[in-house]
């Protein structure tokens, strides 16, 4: 059967805007906004997405992130077009909220739990109902669990929905999942292959090749894979349990769009009004409203 060919394809990445326990001098301890850089050069290069960049502020994280994903989700999801999610961060499990999305490992003091994490439930809730076919890329601890029943309590007449991540409940994540992604990603794209979800953690490279995309692979060095993590997949809707959802390589001009605290300054923003570019000027309330491009 020949891959579901999808007339658009747009990405929503998640971060948190900070950690407040991160007193060191490093601007990103954990790798995110690195990371989330190569994913999208990859996405946006090799796959043809569109991508925009929300960052989790503290208080109330949950109706902001909800309240952008279900934007997200009104502006763009159509059976046609393929939604990405990703989430970078810390995670962790809770018997009772299932899922946690977390701005720091460890509590905030004078800072109530609810006001720098919150349950992911909801979000992937309102995925799952999207018409859309959905991805969802996970880097974080207590990633995924094994069944849905124990990330979502809802059903769907939508399109396939997908998670890889980087580990499973009471698994700690490790530094290496996603650079793997990206890398297998990328090579996919230059050779003209297609990626299927359900195989992406099963065709990252191991033992041999692994020191040898180390040697040869642009640097990209990667340490050994840790015994207690590994990488998890799980279907939390689908009509069949056999359907995946299908990344095909494609030629195209993309957009990135990020909100306007992390846009460029005033003054490189001019320069590029100069050279005849238009960059982000306003992120308004729907997804689809975002204007401009930035490079």
């Amino acid at each position: 059967m020949a891959p579901k060919q999808y007339k658009q394809r747009v990405a929503l990445f998640l971060a948190w805007a900070d950690d407040p326990q991160n007193t060191g001098k490093a601007q990103d301890p954990m790798g995110i906004n690195k990371e989330m850089e190569s994913l999208r050069r990859v996405l946006a290069n090799g796959y043809g997405f569109d991508i925009f960049v929300h960052r989790i502020e503290l208080y109330s994280p949950m109706l902001a992130v909800r309240d952008k994903v279900r934007s997200f989700i009104r502006g763009y999801s159509n059976p046609d077009t393929l939604l990405l999610l990703y989430y970078g961060g810390h995670g962790s499990y809770s018997v009772h909220d299932g899922l946690l999305w977390m701005a720091s490992s460890r509590p905030i003091p004078g800072l109530a739990d609810s006001h720098s994490s919150f349950p992911c439930r909801y979000v992937l809730e309102d995925l799952v109902r999207a018409s859309s076919d959905v991805l969802i890329l996970l880097c974080c601890c207590d990633a995924v669990p094994s069944h849905p029943n124990m990330a979502i309590n809802c059903t769907s007449d939508g399109g396939t929905t997908e998670i890889i991540a980087a580990c499973t409940v009471g698994q700690q994540t490790t530094a290496e999942y996603a650079p793997q992604v990206i890398s297998l990603l990328e090579k996919r794209f230059v050779s003209g292959q297609h990626t299927t979800i359900r195989h992406v953690n099963s065709d990252l490279p191991k033992g041999i090749d692994r020191f040898t995309e180390g040697i040869f692979g642009r640097g990209r060095r990667l340490p050994a894979r840790r015994k207690f993590s590994e990488a998890a997949y799980l279907q939390l809707h689908g009509a069949s349990p056999k359907v995946s959802i299908v990344l095909t390589p494609v030629v195209t001009t993309p957009m990135f769009a990020e909100e306007p605290r992390y846009a460029k300054s005033s003054l490189i923003a001019k320069f590029w009004r100069l050279c005849g570019h238009g960059p982000l000027d306003s992120w308004k309330a729907v997804a689809g409203e975002a204007t401009g491009r930035i490079y």
